[in-house]
């Protein structure tokens, strides 16, 4: 199926998206303040193992 939809956003949705998207990025930085370098840096190089592995077991399109 290739066809294409092409999806809009009005601006108070824009804005909303971008008010939701400051907060996410606040917790998150709270968080790996809280979890120190030392177990965020563990934190990333687990999640980007974890993701090598997933698109090396993950079936071909």
């Amino acid at each position: 199926n290739r066809r294409n939809i092409l999806v809009t956003i009005t601006e108070s949705g824009r804005i909303r998206a971008e008010s939701e998207l400051r907060k996410m990025k606040n917790s998150m930085t709270q968080v790996f303040t809280d979890m120190g370098e030392e177990d965020t840096e563990e934190f990333i190089r687990l999640t980007s193992k974890f993701f090598e592995l997933l698109q090396k077991h993950s079936p071909q399109e």
